[in-house]
């Protein structure tokens, strides 16, 4: 995964592994679908959703995914997870839903989450309502360690090689934060008090995402400037620009590391990583990034030639 693409950011499971790796080729994925779309359980059918989900930009989603979609959105009505699955579908793959019944299911269902109010179709920007909402919200968690188990559990109990495990869970999608960024992109113009409140609650999202943590070091570098949350928020970037910078240390077998994320969440993943390679969590006061750019918001860095 790499970051930051004008002010938005690539969805995918670890910012650093995905900037080696290439997509899964869509008929191995499509393998794939076919053979968890026929599935009646809870996880395996929301494995089959994840994997459904394009892996770059002007994919499709496989045939026969619209009867497939019927069946577990009746069958899975109130499940908050088989939701989460779908509204990210709705949110990421253009025009693919007529309206927002997945997205109202789930909020109704799981209003707890914030990060489920964000989930809009076709990449939407929330309303003050619906930031609100958000903001009221007791916890922030991107699933991304329930995705992932979902996802390698169901594949391998399915008979995939571990490469097609680890590249296909590699690719599974994070929610989309480019609504969120829109309305918190500078503080002449955006409801500082919520922009701010949800961007501290997004540090706490419980599977430690880094793209959300970096969706999070962004809005307060720009909503507070020159104060202490400011500061922290730098920091924050340097650190993960830091361990980015060692990624290969880091991150020696994909499968592994996508275990780590289950089981600790991402940011905690990567810095036990930085420990068990003798690598420091967090850099030297001297310390200048390769690319001095990188630990800059993006309207602060120099336009490329």
């Amino acid at each position: 995964m790499s970051f930051p693409q004008g002010l938005i950011f690539v969805t995918a499971i670890a910012v650093a592994s995905v900037a080696f790796a290439a997509p899964v080729p869509v008929d191995i994925r499509y393998q794939q679908w076919q053979r968890l779309s026929h599935s009646t359980d809870r996880d395996s059918v929301t494995a089959a959703a994840w994997v459904a989900m394009p892996s770059k930009p002007g994919d499709k989603l496989p045939d026969g995914f619209d009867a497939f979609e019927q069946r577990i959105a009746t069958t899975f009505s109130s499940d908050a997870q088989v939701l989460f699955a779908l509204a990210t579908i709705c949110q990421q793959v253009d025009h693919h839903c007529a309206d927002a019944r997945y997205y109202t299911e789930l909020v109704h269902v799981e209003p707890q989450n914030a990060i489920n109010w964000l989930l809009l179709p076709d990449h939407a920007t929330p309303n003050a309502e619906q930031l609100h909402a958000a903001v009221a919200a007791r916890y922030v968690d991107s699933n991304l360690r329930t995705t992932l188990r979902v996802v390698r559990t169901a594949l391998i109990a399915r008979g995939a090689d571990k490469q097609t495990v680890d590249d296909i869970a590699e690719y599974v999608p994070l929610p989309e934060f480019r609504g969120f960024v829109q309305v918190c992109r500078s503080a002449a113009d955006a409801p500082v008090a919520e922009c701010t409140a949800l961007a501290k609650q997004l540090v706490d999202d419980r599977s430690g995402a880094l793209l959300t943590r970096m969706i999070a070091s962004a809005t307060l570098q720009r909503m507070m400037k020159g104060t202490p949350d400011d500061l922290a928020a730098k920091q924050m970037r340097r650190d993960y620009v830091w361990l980015d910078e060692h990624i290969n240390a880091l991150i020696p077998d994909h499968g592994r590391w996508q275990e780590a994320i289950i089981r600790y969440g991402e940011w905690d993943a990567m810095s036990r990583a930085a420990d068990d390679a003798g690598i420091a969590r967090t850099p030297p006061d001297d310390w200048k990034p390769r690319d001095p750019q990188s630990v800059l918001v993006s309207e602060e860095r120099t336009p490329a030639k």
